[in-house]
């Protein structure tokens, strides 16, 4: 009986535990911008708009320090005809900064088209807390093809 006492409470702190952890995690300004790569990787349109707010500004700047506004529906359709498994970005070295609903990420990346890397740079996200959870409200990319590796 005894046994069965200890069992059961660890099972219930193991599910507790779990609990918190999914919960803090869906609080973490990081939920969108993971969210946003893995939709990437899906080739998801729609769930890469959802990780915007409804008026994110989407800016990208060249090589050249020419600068483009791109509709984040625009964007997300574009990555969608790749179709799944083509487009993977991956993050390095990635500095969060947060003080309340506020927070800045600052994320080196490297961009890989079925299974080539094409390009490197880096991305700033301004994300924002609403009663759903953090969004981003910006995202800004400076990109280049050379010097990546």
């Amino acid at each position: 009986m005894k046994m069965m006492r200890k069992s059961a409470l660890s099972l219930i702190g193991l599910f507790l535990a779990s609990a918190f952890t999914a919960s803090a995690a869906d609080n973490s300004p990081m939920t969108p911008v993971e969210g946003l790569f893995n939709a990437m990787r899906a080739a998801n349109a729609a769930a890469i708009e959802a990780q915007f707010t409804s008026d994110a500004e989407l800016l990208r700047f060249g090589p050249g320090g020419e600068q483009k506004e791109t509709a984040v529906k625009d964007f997300a359709a574009g990555i969608a005809k790749f179709g799944a498994g083509v487009v993977d970005e991956r993050l390095h070295d990635v500095t969060l900064q947060q003080d309340g609903s506020l927070a800045s990420v600052w994320a080196p990346f490297k961009i890989y088209v079925g299974g080539e890397l094409k390009g490197c740079g880096v991305n700033h996200f301004r994300l924002i807390k609403k009663p759903s959870g953090w969004k981003i409200s910006s995202l800004a990319d400076v990109s280049r093809r050379t010097g990546c590796n």
